[in-house]
């Protein structure tokens, strides 16, 4: 409730939101920041498969009584089976749900699991009693594992994209989705993870529509979208404060939907945010409205 009301007063208007539970539905409910909850399903095993959708869907049934904005969407590549993947899709269909997401590239040991099956995480699983029989030889890459399951009418949030390259790039440019998809910096919780930020001048060379996120207090001091620009001007001080701040306003309300955010022209309602430099360089803002 406190978060809710500091990223208020800083000026966020809008929250996309990755829970497990629906015990965010009061504060949701009662805020003046609108949110849509990503209610974030995995199961590791076909066999977990039925029960980890039926209880994702039962969170997602809870939100939808409340009449909050909702999608059910998977964890990550490596955490979804393709059971998984296809259920979420076939009550995608059934509900009419455009937004999804998904944790992508967020470690190099993700594109070794997929490409080789070995490394650092694929032998990590393998510990830990998971069986990587259900990612198919021919799946050779991250993006390829789900690639099937995606259609071009919905909005397509790639979350974190840390290792991120050029190949996986080309991969998506190549398919036949890339107008749908959205890519989601979270440059703090980036450093924190590990200690290294996305390659954003490649990802801007290859004009992918960009919008910040800040990940979750797990591995982040804050929740604020201004500080999350702070420190992408610091690693790339080129890129000018009005790039930052259309992806942190009109490129997530377009990826949402929502016209009426996120510019100001007659008929909408963004709110309104004094953002400045501060002597120190350091961007802050404030709501004005």
């Amino acid at each position: 409730d406190q978060q809710d009301k500091v990223m208020w007063e800083e000026g966020t208007q809008a929250v996309g939101d990755i829970c497990n539970t629906d015990v965010t539905i009061d504060i949701k409910s009662k805020s003046r920041i609108r949110y849509h909850s990503f209610i974030e399903v995995f199961d590791l095993t076909p066999e977990k498969s039925e029960v980890s959708f039926r209880n994702g869907l039962t969170t997602y049934n809870s939100f939808m009584k409340s009449g909050l904005h909702v999608s059910l969407t998977p964890h990550a590549p490596y955490t979804v089976t393709s059971k998984l993947h296809q259920l979420i899709m076939d009550e995608m269909h059934e509900s009419g749900g455009k937004q999804y997401s998904i944790h992508f590239m967020e470690t190099p040991s993700e594109k070794e699991l997929f490409n080789e099956k070995k490394g650092p995480l694929f032998d990590f699983m393998q510990k830990s009693g998971v069986n990587y029989h259900w990612i198919s030889d021919k799946c050779s890459s991250s993006w390829q594992s789900f690639i099937n399951y995606l259609e071009p009418q919905w909005n397509i949030l790639l979350v974190h994209n840390t290792f991120l390259d050029q190949d996986t790039l080309d991969e998506i440019l190549n398919g036949s989705i890339e107008e749908s998809v959205w890519l989601c910096l979270c440059p703090n919780a980036n450093l924190y993870i590990e200690n290294k930020l996305p390659d954003i001048n490649m990802l801007m060379s290859n004009k992918f529509k960009l919008v910040i996120g800040t990940d979750s207090l797990a591995s982040n001091e804050q929740l604020s979208v201004i500080e999350e620009l702070n420190v992408i001007r610091k690693h790339y001080p080129d890129i000018t404060t009005a790039t930052l701040l259309t992806w942190a306003t009109i490129n997530g309300a377009k990826y949402f939907g929502w016209d009426d955010l996120g510019v100001l022209r007659k008929g909408t309602a963004p709110g309104l945010v004094f953002v400045k430099e501060e002597k120190s360089g350091k961007l802050s803002s404030e709501r004005i409205l």
